[in-house]
């Protein structure tokens, strides 16, 4: 100011902190979280925010096809992924009940299985659940081989699949269609759908013929065991 006085009310002195998202059990992560309650506490003189790869994505800074060509790679990373591009810290802290990173090693599919295959003396029969999406996520299908034992049943997953891997597959016409595939190529007993608000429109496709434009064949139709407003259509 003039004459060298000071404002009363103008900060003399100031602390930035930049840091990228890594491991909790790093300097970042706790100075992170002592930020955060400072914020809390003091929120007039401490202030924190974060962002993740969808502030990019709405710039047209970041593609969201390389995003999801990325996460269909042999090579992903979800640990990896989570820290560049979701700006969340990963791994297990000192306090944590369990240990992190052993428990993303087990994440991993260890005999992948992509069509029916039934094991002469092995009585099994296959389930696919499927969780539906349509912007800014994905709708993936989750197929489980169930082995009836007596009074116990047990279950494997033996593969994991994203219907609409990109922006224009994610119409639900598209998806409907993959799934169809899926279905005829696991013959599985039972198709569990999570048709509450946005999957209403999904399941209006999945009641109807479905034409595959590869090999001209017409899917057939599918109904609900438990969705009786759609026996009268």
């Amino acid at each position: 100011m003039v004459n060298q006085d000071k404002n009363p009310y103008e900060p003399q002195q100031c602390q930035m902190w930049i840091s990228s998202a890594s491991d909790k059990n790093t300097f970042a992560y706790d100075k992170t979280i002592e930020l955060m309650e400072l914020a809390i506490i003091n929120p007039d003189n401490v202030f924190i925010w974060g962002f993740d790869y969808r502030v990019p994505v709405f710039t047209g800074l970041l593609s969201k096809d390389f995003l999801n060509e990325m996460k269909m790679s042999n090579t992903f990373s979800e640990a990896g992924f989570a820290k560049e591009y979701m700006s969340r810290f990963v791994g297990s802290s000192s306090d944590a009940w369990f240990d992190y990173e052993k428990l993303l090693a087990h994440r991993r599919l260890v005999n992948p299985e992509t069509h029916e295959i039934i094991r002469e003396g092995i009585e099994s029969f296959y389930i696919l659940s499927v969780d539906i999406a349509r912007r800014g996520c994905q709708t993936v299908c989750t197929v489980l081989k169930v082995f009836p034992k007596q009074e116990k049943y047990t279950c494997n997953v033996v593969n994991v699949f994203v219907l609409g891997k990109t922006e224009n597959e994610k119409v639900f016409d598209r998806q409907v269609l993959e799934l169809k595939r899926l279905i005829r190529r696991f013959n599985p007993k039972e198709v569990v759908i999570d048709i509450n608000g946005l999957g209403i429109g999904f399941a209006d496709l999945m009641i109807k013929e479905t034409l595959d434009p590869i090999t001209a064949e017409y899917l057939p139709a599918y109904g609900f065991m438990n969705r009786p407003e759609y026996d009268e259509l």
